[in-house]
């Protein structure tokens, strides 16, 4: 967040560009909002492998090298357009994500809990070449 602050700041020729820590005061105490790392999404096969045994790791080897070569493709892939549509705006990349379901109002109060009547769903879709974000809330 901080990078694109500079960013907004070199483009729009504002001078005083404050401290990371001055922005990271100033996003927690007037925005109410703060910063945190998000839990890494672990696919079923990653985790697999990363939870068995000496023997059971011998069995799934090849299928889990096939899974890393298929990732580091896939990767290559997602850079290689996202390079392209960085330089060409007649091409898009995007990636996609629907946010876990969330229960609205949230409670973790079981009677209540199981009692919900709504859902909500966050749809988010990244423009990697111009990097714009769009978000659709369906409640």
């Amino acid at each position: 967040m901080y990078g694109l602050y500079q960013e907004y700041c070199v483009e729009n020729k504002i001078s005083k560009v404050v401290s990371q820590s001055m922005y990271r005061e100033i996003f927690n105490s007037e925005f109410n909002f703060s910063f945190f790392c998000a839990e890494k999404n672990v696919c079923d096969i990653c985790n697999k492998y990363d939870n068995s045994n000496i023997d059971q790791k011998q069995l799934l080897q090849i299928e889990y090298d096939v899974h890393l070569h298929n990732k580091k493709l896939a990767r290559d892939v997602k850079n290689s357009d996202k390079e392209k549509a960085a330089h060409n705006n007649t091409f898009c990349a995007a990636v996609f994500d629907l946010q876990q379901i969330l229960p609205v109002p949230k409670s973790e109060v079981g009677l209540c809990y199981y009692k919900l009547k709504l859902s909500t769903y966050n749809f988010t879709i990244y423009s990697l070449g111009n990097r714009d974000c769009f978000l659709l809330h369906v409640v």
